[in-house]
Formats: structure tokens, sequence, C-alpha cells
């Protein structure tokens, strides 16, 4: 499990900011959690903190309990991290001496290892690929190469930094379907920080939403979509001459056809509630897809 609690970085530069303001996350075993935000909303501040790369100014991460500031082993041994575009891999090594190097380096038993590579490199169907340098690999399976690197010390958690970044539709589903895979088959932790809406709908349990530093939403899909705040409806009324007034200053779009107005809208019960008089013929409730709750 791991625990957020109340972290703040602050830096003092010339104009003082938080890059992360009191941040609070709980994030079960097992669960795939989307961290999504624009540039600069702080989601790299917190990666980073959750590796122990940097200190928070205020507050504390807990990884199964235990406060990595004073148990940083915990971070070592239970998260992996995969860098956009594959970066924590040597790419003018072969696979084979990558998992040999980040065996050494991590001080991993050998003959454990072994067991272990033999079975990522089936999952991930790179067993023909095992002695190719990764730079003569394709993207998506410099990707996988990443990932496998990160997976050899068995992490509880782990962390994906744009993982489908310039992989075409076919590859980027593979990815999504494996990183499932993963979560469920090895019962991992998955953190996903990505910028493509879909990837994130498609494979994550829960969003964090992050803004200038701010969490400020953190659900599951399901909830956050169909939440009053991100419904819509599909309404169509007979025409009323206010009721046009009223959508033109609002500037919601609509069609006119015969004496009946079509638009969508999202706080039906509100609408209605200005219009005593209203003849409505249709409504008819939709859900918005995940990026309109990112705009």
């Amino acid at each position: 499990m791991l625990e957020i609690c109340n972290i703040s970085k602050k830096y003092n530069t010339k104009d003082t900011f938080f890059s992360n303001k009191n941040i609070n996350l709980k994030i079960d075993e097992g669960e795939i959690i989307g961290f999504l935000g624009a540039n600069g909303a702080g989601k790299t501040t917190l990666i980073k903190i959750i590796c122990n790369l940097i200190s928070p100014t205020n507050g504390k991460v807990l990884i199964n309990g235990k406060d990595i500031k004073d148990n940083p082993d915990e971070v070592h041994k239970n998260v992996g991290v995969v860098l956009e575009g594959a970066r924590n891999v040597y790419n003018f090594l072969s696979i084979d001496y990558n998992i040999d190097y980040f065996t050494y380096l991590n001080k991993l038993d050998p003959e454990l290892i072994k067991e272990r590579k033999e079975k990522l490199l089936e999952l991930f169907e790179l067993k023909e690929k095992h002695d190719v340098p990764v730079n003569s690999l394709s993207r998506g399976m410099q990707q996988k190469v990443a990932i496998i690197v990160a997976l050899l010390k068995n992490p509880d958690i782990l962390i994906l930094d744009e993982p489908t970044l310039g992989l075409d539709v076919v590859s980027k589903e593979k990815m999504i379907k494996l990183l499932k895979e993963i979560a469920t088959k090895f019962n991992k932790t998955l953190i996903v920080s990505s910028h493509e809406m879909n990837v994130i709908e498609n494979l994550c349990d829960k969003i964090a939403f992050f803004n200038k530093g701010q969490l400020t939403q953190y659900d599951t899909i399901n909830n956050l979509k169909f939440s009053n705040n991100y419904t819509y409806s599909d309404v169509v009324v007979v025409k009323q001459d206010n009721i046009v007034e009223y959508l033109k200053k609002n500037h919601i779009t609509y069609t006119e056809e015969d004496d009946f107005l079509d638009f969508k809208i999202k706080n039906v019960v509100k609408f209605i509630s200005e219009f005593p008089d209203i003849n409505v013929i249709k409504i008819e409730k939709e859900y918005d897809k995940i990026e309109s709750l990112f705009n």
C-alpha cells in the first residue's frame, strides 16, 4: 500500500511557488492509478518524491506503513520506475546484458533472476530478441525491455511515465493489455502518468487530476464520469423565445427544426426550473468521455 500524506513541495525562487501543495492519496495493492494534468501540474514532482529522489517540504510518503524518509530501502525494494522514452535501460546493450547489469546493480540473486527473466521474456514476447541490442528494436519493444528491467527486483509498485508514447494504435492496445496483465497476474500497484486520455480510460481504475500543484480530483473513472458534474442531457423542447434567448446568452449550441429546439445541457434540472411553462419533449441522459473531465 502507498500513502501520500499532506505532501507539499515549495521552491523558493524569485517567485516562490508550490509544485505540490497538501496532497493526500491512498493507493491500495493491485490498483492501477492514472496521474493526469498539464505540464507543470506537479505530476513529475510527486513521482520524484515517491521515488525518494527529492524530499518534500512538508508531509510524508508511506510504503507498507513505513515512512520512506526513515526507511529509504523500502523505495529501492518496493518501487520500480519506467521513465519516459524507456530511459532506464542502455540502448546499445542487448536485452541479456541489460538484465545482467541491473541484476548486479540491484544486488539480486542471479539464480533467482534466471527463472524470473525467462518468465518475463515469455510474457513480453521477447525470447527471440534476447541477444539483440535494444536500439535495434521497435519503440514498443524498447518499452517492454524497460518494464522488464523495472520488474526484475519484483517491486510492489510500478511507476510508468508515458508508457505508450510514440506507439501506434495496435501497439498501444497491446501495451494496455500487457500492463493490465502485470497488475492482475503479479498483483502489482501501477501508477501511470500519461497525456493520452484514451490510454488512462482503458487502463486505469482511478484517476488523480493535478492542477497547479494541487490534487483536484481523485476517484474511480465511473464515479467521475457519472457524477452530476460530468453528465449532460440531450434535450428536445417546444420552441420558446425566452429559451432561445437563454441558449444564446449561455453559448449553448442548439438545432431548430419546425417548432422544436434540440440541445445538450449539463444541469438539466436547474435549466427546467428556470422555465415553469416549458414543454419538454425528450430528455436523454448521456455521459462524457474522460477527455471532458480533463478540460
